[in-house]
């Protein structure tokens, strides 16, 4: 990905075999430090994403000022 986030791709690692694509990322880590950078400017052009915590915490906020917690369910199109 090009940044510094520690991040386990579970599916979506073949893109090939998905259409539509599909992709389920894994956020491990304890330390908040490691995604404090957030991940840089990119589309959301008819796609819907889906934030949810197993254990703990997390605020989500967007480039729009559009922020949730707990569980965050983003619409684009």
């Amino acid at each position: 990905m090009g940044l510094d986030l520690k991040l386990k791709r579970s599916i979506g690692v073949e893109p090939d075999y998905f259409d539509p694509f599909l992709m389920l990322d894994e956020f491990g880590s304890e330390n908040k430090d490691d995604y404090i950078g957030g991940f840089p400017p990119h589309p959301h052009r008819g796609i819907e994403t889906v934030t949810y915590m197993l254990q703990g915490e997390f605020e989500h906020e967007d480039s729009t000022g559009g922020k949730g917690e707990c569980l965050r369910v983003m619409s684009s199109g």
